[in-house]
């Protein structure tokens, strides 16, 4: 596995966790003319409840097809997410959007966390498999970082109310992970599976 498509697999889950805690941050704010605190938390709840049911999911389904479904789909399935995020406030049922957006994030997750930590393994050099796959625990940090970063600009420098640029970017980020793992992963050896019935 070469440094570039380690880098398009890490951007993708990076997006996952920033798209999490920029949620985290601007929850009040989203949910400000639907639901008041502590119930704004609830979302995230969701979504944390959802991570599980992602993972066995995306864990059968890249059984069955390969890790390549699973890593190619979910930042299709975060720029939904994040539209979703952006467009609620626009329509009568804007909380169910929200529920919706944070089910899906959540669902993004337990596949995408499985799957990365899975391809980096198998694809790595002997001698690097575990060092290559503790990269898979780092995004979390660095998304966790980023959103942090993201919401004190906005916060001190365009103000509260503009919370949307936050997600604005992620859209943007998603579909530059997008772009990467379309490019740089290699499906032929993603696309593994093996039948046990013929060794």
């Amino acid at each position: 596995m070469n440094n570039k498509t380690l880098a398009a697999i890490l951007v993708g889950e990076t997006c996952i966790w920033y798209d999490f805690i920029i949620f985290m941050n601007f929850s009040s704010l989203i949910f400000k003319d639907t639901i008041k605190e502590p119930f704004t938390y609830f979302p995230l709840f969701l979504s944390i409840c959802i991570v599980p049911f992602g993972a066995l999911f995306w864990g059968y389904i890249s059984d069955k097809k390969g890790y390549s479904i699973s890593l190619n789909t979910t930042p299709i399935l975060m720029l939904i997410s994040s539209v979703l995020v952006l467009i609620s406030e626009n329509f009568t049922y804007s909380f169910f959007l929200l529920l919706l957006s944070r089910a899906i994030q959540g669902f993004c997750i337990g596949g995408d966390s499985t799957a990365n930590s899975i391809l980096i393994y198998n694809n790595s050099p002997f001698k690097r498999k575990y060092l290559n796959s503790t990269f898979c625990g780092m995004t979390s940090i660095i998304g966790f970082f980023i959103a942090l970063l993201t919401a004190y600009i906005i916060k001190n420098h365009y103000g509260s109310e503009n919370w949307k640029i936050a997600f604005i970017f992620s859209i943007f980020i998603t579909l530059f992970s997008l772009f990467l793992r379309l490019k740089f992963i290699n499906r032929y050896s993603i696309n593994i599976n093996i039948n046990y019935k013929k060794l």
